[in-house]
């Protein structure tokens, strides 16, 4: 008999929840328990009015916007409008800082992948906003 070790697939009604920073929901898809070689991916669930206190990783971050509608911020506090269908790339350490505000009246629900070793999840580091160019 052999054991898959192949593809996995993954349904997101099967993935239990949790509650994050700031009171998010979060799913996690792939981390060190899957396990992964080198991936850290997870669903955030960020109800309406709610904003995501400005944090970056020491790796880069990508997003992909799988519903709803709002605003993302920079390290320097400008904002960028995303919906459905937006990817926002966040490079690795202070200069990939963000923010993440929902501006619609339903949930605003973001994919999000890492390249991480064994699939660990990265450190969450506040930013605070400084002068910088």
């Amino acid at each position: 008999m052999c054991e898959n070790k192949g593809i996995k697939v993954f349904r997101l009604n099967n993935i239990p929840s949790k509650v994050g920073k700031w009171g998010t929901i979060l799913k996690i898809v792939c981390d060190e328990k899957t396990p992964t070689e080198s991936l850290m991916v997870g669903v955030v669930t960020i109800n309406s009015n709610m904003k995501i206190t400005a944090h970056y990783h020491n790796i880069e971050e990508l997003q992909y916007i799988l519903y709803g509608k709002g605003i993302v911020y920079d390290r320097k506090g400008k904002g960028y409008s995303i919906k459905q269908g937006d990817f926002v790339y966040c490079p690795s350490k202070e200069i990939g800082a963000h923010s993440f505000e929902n501006t619609g009246n339903e949930p605003f629900v973001i994919l999000y992948v890492y390249p991480s070793p064994g699939g660990k999840s990265p450190d969450v580091i506040t930013y605070e906003k400084r002068d910088c160019n």
